[in-house]
This record gives structure tokens, C-alpha cells and sequence, in this order.
């Protein structure tokens, strides 16, 4: 997310808030758009100063001590984690036995084989094409041709 908001505020909002965009919504409603300036990280005050970016290497120290206070406040305990570890190798047992049943599957060519006419990909020619073969479908309660599917209701002549 971070890099869509960096990407957002560096290209403006003509382009944040185009509807192929995942944030569009939220782009749409800000009153005042926001400035995204990379600065270098694990650098000393002195260091910052010396740049002359002191106030990005202070925003760079308040967002890291926010991003370790949410963190602890949303750690895991070990019981967490070891279901999680459980359901995590349930799924890649899954997905092993899914990849070997596929890999133990015979191909197409092995399970429906065609005759060689149609694999070069000759198509049979129906004799004649303009003569209906008419057959009562009772399921639809019309006569249908077995040749071309269409349907017609009165009697066959």
C-alpha cells in the first residue's frame, strides 16, 4: 500500500482517481494531496542535518516507531503461530497430493484418441447439406434435423 500511495501522490490525482485504480475512492475525497519524498533511512541526526533533510529524517523516526508500537500490539502468541504453521502445512499437503494426482494424469491423446483423419484436422463433409434427416425430439415436442439441429413444428413432409 505504501508504494501505491507513493506512486498516487508522485503521478496526482487526475490519475489516482481513475476507476481502473484499486484506491480510486479514497484518492477521490482528499481535500489536500499529499507529498511522497523518498529519504535514506538509519542515518544519525547529525547525518540528516549535515543533508540538510531533518524534518523527512524525523517523519522517516515517527513512522518507524509507529510501525513497531502496531506491531507489538498486534503480535502473535505461539500458540498463533503454531496453528498457523498447522494450516499452513495442511494447505501444502493439499496442494502436493493436487500437483502429484496431475502429474499421474494421462494426457488428452491418451485418454481420447481420434481418428487420424481428424487429427491433421480433415473434417468429414456431409453428402448432401441441403436435405433435412427430420427426427420427432420428444423432449421438445418438435421435429429437429439430426444433421444441422434445426426444429419445425407441423408434420414432416
Amino acid at each position: 500500500m505504501i508504494a501505491a500511495v507513493a506512486k498516487a501522490a508522485n503521478h496526482g490525482k487526475t490519475w489516482a482517481t481513475k476507476s481502473n485504480k484499486p484506491f480510486a475512492g479514497f484518492w477521490k475525497y482528499l481535500n489536500t494531496w499529499p507529498v511522497a519524498e523518498k529519504t535514506k533511512a538509519h542515518r544519525t541526526r547529525a547525518q540528516a542535518i549535515a543533508d540538510g533533510d531533518l524534518t523527512d529524517w524525523l517523519g522517516n523516526c515517527y513512522a518507524d516507531e509507529f510501525a513497531r508500537k502496531g506491531a507489538e500490539a498486534h503480535a502473535w502468541s505461539q500458540q498463533n503461530m503454531e496453528d498457523a504453521e498447522k494450516k499452513l502445512q495442511n494447505k501444502i499437503g493439499v496442494l502436493k497430493l493436487c500437483l502429484d494426482v496431475l502429474q499421474r494424469w494421462p494426457p488428452a491423446k491418451e485418454r481420447y484418441p481420434q481418428p487420424e483423419d481428424q487429427i491433421r484436422g480433415v473434417r468429414p463433409r456431409l453428402k448432401n447439406t441441403k436435405q433435412h434427416n427430420w427426427e420427432w425430439n420428444s423432449l421438445i415436442g418438435r421435429y429437429r434435423c439430426a444433421r444441422c439441429c434445426t426444429s419445425r413444428e407441423r408434420d414432416k413432409t
